[in-house]
């Protein structure tokens, strides 16, 4: 009979791999009105294959599988609700999928942390990697030396420059915990570069949101740890990044400028969210029924001459599912969130549960100004990272 300890290593090894492979490789397997990308399938495929491992494990060996009901229960009821909306809204399915491989993906990382003790560490490694390898993709297929807003690098691999600057955030603070951990010199310089491409590769997106999610996750971090000073470096790095141009050659360098120090020139780009949650809010307010059920997912479609653009995403997480499920179901997911918070104040402060802190604030920022648990590409990634942090917490508090 296999031993619990195979077991563990298999569906370890099957993670590691299918993390690295959707962050470092994901192109679209399919083109169409909502093209599909490898991850998607890799992901599927995974889950699948865990369902039925967990499964087996549960019924031909001694093994305690924490399949979660609750948490199963839970997601099951929000499907249901979500898709009673697309059929009432009649909208297409596209938002409704997205949400539910989302719940899926916690539901069953929830079963995998919680049952087997995953190496974390390797799992921080297998994500660097992979971020490493979609950067240097990235930036080999980007024109270098034409940076402005209208040829920002293209990242659609990876959920659009926003949310891909949002997850560079995240490695960033990943590196910074290896450079602190590690006690190997030659290490420590690896992560240096690995560091100064994540942070070049962020200011090619031009992603306002990557830039303050991670000065946001690298305080609380380096706080945490006592290693304020190490703040210091952040303006020495972004020198040590930009002295890789010749700054002549980057056109519109003051509307780039610009965007970063918020001047009212680019007004058309700064706050083309503003008018969308007015909008929505609006909107909202003007129906009760609708602001006590939602209006069902999927359902969000502005297009006004005062934005820059036509979006089906409310950029703001919380607005977005406030928007879609209305308050019966926003109100207990705030209350759910805010007992979280609670809890995890209560872990103990190793540099792994700091870490892994740092990454639940980042999210719960960049959830603020994006829409990023909607995106399909990486959906796997939020439900993974949120599972981990769960499951961690529960650990400790229970």
């Amino acid at each position: 009979m296999i031993s619990d300890n195979s077991i563990r290593n298999i569906l370890s090894l099957f993670l590691f791999v299918a993390v690295f492979v959707s962050l470092g490789f994901n192109d679209k397997v399919s083109e169409g009105g909502t093209p599909i990308h490898l991850s998607q399938l890799i992901f599927s495929a995974l889950y699948l294959i865990y369902l039925i491992s967990f499964g087996l494990i549960a019924v031909f060996t001694s093994k305690k599988i924490q399949f979660n009901y609750l948490i199963m229960i839970c997601a099951f009821f929000m499907s249901i609700y979500a898709s009673f909306g697309v059929i009432i809204s009649g909208v297409p399915i596209n938002e409704l999928i997205k949400f539910i491989f989302l719940i899926l993906s916690v539901w069953i990382f929830v079963i995998l942390f919680s049952s087997y003790e995953i190496n974390i560490e390797h799992l921080f490694n297998v994500i660097l990697l992979g971020f490493l390898v979609a950067s240097i993709t990235f930036i080999l297929e980007y024109d270098i030396f034409n940076i402005a807003l209208d040829n920002r690098l293209d990242a659609s691999r990876l959920g659009g420059y926003n949310t891909f600057a949002f997850l560079l955030s995240q490695a960033m603070i990943i590196s910074i915990h290896i450079f602190i951990t590690s006690r190997s010199i030659s290490l420590k310089l690896v992560v240096i570069v690995i560091f100064m491409v994540f942070l070049l590769t962020t200011f090619l997106t031009l992603s306002r949101g990557g830039l303050f999610s991670f000065l946001i996750g690298a305080t609380y971090y380096l706080t945490r740890m006592k290693r304020k000073r190490y703040l210091l470096l952040a303006p020495i790095s972004a020198l040590v990044v930009l002295s890789y141009y010749d700054l002549s050659l980057i056109l519109e360098i003051e509307e780039i400028s610009q965007r970063y120090l918020g001047d009212s020139g680019i007004s058309d780009y700064s706050s083309g969210r503003i008018p969308l949650w007015i909008y929505l809010i609006s909107d909202l307010l003007s129906n009760f029924l609708q602001l006590l059920f939602g209006n069902g997912i999927g359902t969000i479609f502005f297009d006004s001459s005062t934005s820059w653009t036509t979006t089906r995403s409310a950029h703001n997480q919380y607005l977005e599912y406030l928007y879609y499920f209305g308050l019966i179901i926003f109100i207990p997911f705030s209350i759910a969130i805010l007992r979280f918070i609670y809890k995890i104040k209560k872990i103990p402060k190793t540099s792994t549960n700091i870490l892994l802190t740092s990454l639940f604030i980042q999210i719960l920022f960049g959830l603020l100004i994006d829409s990023h648990l909607q995106t399909a590409q990486v959906g796997w990634y939020f439900g993974m990272m949120i599972a981990l942090i769960l499951v961690t917490t529960k650990k400790y508090t229970s």
